[in-house]
């Protein structure tokens, strides 16, 4: 069974249990992911469990079977993986569902400005979804060389899909102008640059969404009107 689309991830992993009062006004419609022993904590507090991860070592056989009865998803993963319940969590949500949490509305044959725009609010619905599970992934990619692996597959994927996005203008383009501009576009777009304007800085997102706009902007401008170096 499919997990069902969402704006919103929220993720209920083991130790202690929050208060109820601390999800007070988070949207009842978010995504809700548990890894292992979560599922107790967020069946407690009155959710429903959409998808549920892990080994399930820390979770009653009769919740794991009534919950997957009831319609929630489980993944179930063996006591060998390194990575934590958690971090299994992120991985899922961020990488296997891209495309639920933050779809496409531009191709390429679209005008140059609505592919900009697009991209840039694409982006920023990936970024609001999921920027607190990505932290977490992220931080376990330093010790954990799965995860890290995974982490540069998707950058990877990242990078491909702002290069067909944007590629009637890059073929245009002689091979060092190219490079250039496809790094900028990739760099400005990235969920690490994103992250730092949102919260290092504390932009706010209609300013983060702006101020990108105009950077990509404005290396087109640049990129087009450029001589060419011989």
């Amino acid at each position: 069974m499919s997990a069902p689309v969402a704006d919103r991830v929220l993720v209920f992993a083991g130790g202690d249990r929050c208060r109820p009062e601390d999800l007070d006004g988070l949207p009842a419609d978010a995504l809700v992911v548990a890894a292992d022993s979560g599922a107790e904590h967020a069946v407690a507090l009155g959710w429903s469990v959409d998808v549920l991860v892990g080994d399930l070592d820390s979770i009653g056989p009769e919740l794991a079977a009534r919950l997957e009865a009831a319609g929630t998803r489980v993944l179930r993963h063996p006591e060998a993986k390194d990575q934590t319940d958690l971090a299994l969590t992120a991985f899922r949500r961020l990488f296997d569902h891209v495309d639920e949490v933050a779809p496409h509305h531009v191709v390429a044959a679209d005008p140059l400005d609505d592919r900009i725009v697009g991209i840039v609010d694409q982006r920023l619905r990936l970024h609001a979804a999921a920027h607190g599970v990505a932290r977490v992934f992220r931080s376990l990619a330093v010790d954990d060389p799965v995860i890290g692996d995974e982490l540069r597959v998707q950058r990877c994927r990242a990078r491909c899909e702002v290069a067909e996005l944007f590629a009637p203008e890059l073929d245009a383009l002689d091979d060092d102008r190219r490079t250039d501009l496809l790094a900028v576009l990739d760099v400005s777009t990235s969920f690490d640059h994103l992250d730092l304007l949102t919260t290092e800085h504390g932009l706010p997102p209609e300013r983060v969404r702006r101020l990108v706009v105009d950077v990509l902007r404005d290396q087109f401008v640049g990129a087009a009107t450029t001589p060419v170096s011989v």
